[in-house]
């Protein structure tokens, strides 16, 4: 019987219609204000949802979103995560001409960029409040004030644990009331849930049980699982601007 050897396996990078050049090209003279069908390019998939930017029906990925003033980019790859923005002064204050600049800009970061393996990872609805930190999640909700004569919000930062029963539990690590929020309580919070969740992730990986790795919001967590910064940065006028733009009024 003659030896052979097997060459080893190599995944296919899919890229929908076969010629990664081409359909980037195509995908760049996109109209965003129009709907689009899922593609897949260099692996990533781009899924265009409909969305109300500033008044305004758009189809947006999940990467590209606005914030006050930009629009920015965040991608989710092998190596971590491409975050950059495009300002609305970079295309001499035209909201739409600094959408198109981003958008050429996501797609030429795609090109370069290797896609995540399959991961169990649940992205943010509202982009603006990713955390970057897996099973960690920012909610927000607004109470009329007959006081204030406006909305009154609160958001607050949890992670989602199972618990020994099985059920799963969101802990509350942080709540920030939007008229007192600082850009540092918010950036502190971020960094102790990252380390909570690193923390938590390690003792499942070493065998532990779910009690053993339940952690509570004062629980010690070593330095060693503590980040510098968080994954993904969230600044206090994210939260106004979020707050405003689902309120539709003031806020506070």
């Amino acid at each position: 019987m003659d030896s052979y050897s097997a060459a080893p396996w190599q995944p296919v990078v899919r890229t929908t219609g076969g010629d990664p050049e081409k359909l980037a090209a195509t995908l760049q003279s996109y109209d965003l204000r129009t709907p689009h069908r899922r593609v897949y390019l260099n692996n990533f998939q781009i899924h265009f949802i409909e969305k109300v930017v500033e008044g305004v029906k758009l189809y947006l990925p999940l990467g590209l979103y606005r914030a006050r003033g930009e629009w920015r980019i965040r991608i989710f790859h092998a190596e971590g995560i491409a975050i950059d923005s495009v300002t609305d002064a970079e295309a001499a204050g035209d909201w739409n001409e600094s959408l198109k600049m981003a958008w050429q800009y996501f797609i030429s970061e795609l090109r370069h960029l290797k896609a995540p393996g399959p991961e169990n990872r649940r992205p943010a609805k509202n982009a603006i409040l990713e955390t970057g930190i897996r099973a960690v999640n920012v909610n927000g909700y607004g109470k009329m004030s007959k006081r204030y004569g406006c909305a009154r919000w609160r958001f607050t930062l949890g992670i989602s644990q199972v618990e020994p029963n099985g059920q799963e539990r969101r802990s509350v690590v942080g709540t920030w009331a939007l008229s007192k929020v600082t850009d540092e309580q918010i950036r502190n919070d971020l960094r102790r849930a990252a380390a909570m969740s690193n923390y938590r992730y390690h003792l499942l990986d070493a065998g532990a049980t779910l009690e053993e790795a339940y952690l509570a919001k004062d629980s010690s967590i070593p330095a060693e699982y503590w980040p510098e910064d968080p994954p993904c940065i969230i600044t206090a006028d994210d939260l106004w601007y979020f707050a405003e733009q689902r309120q539709g009024a003031p806020v506070g």
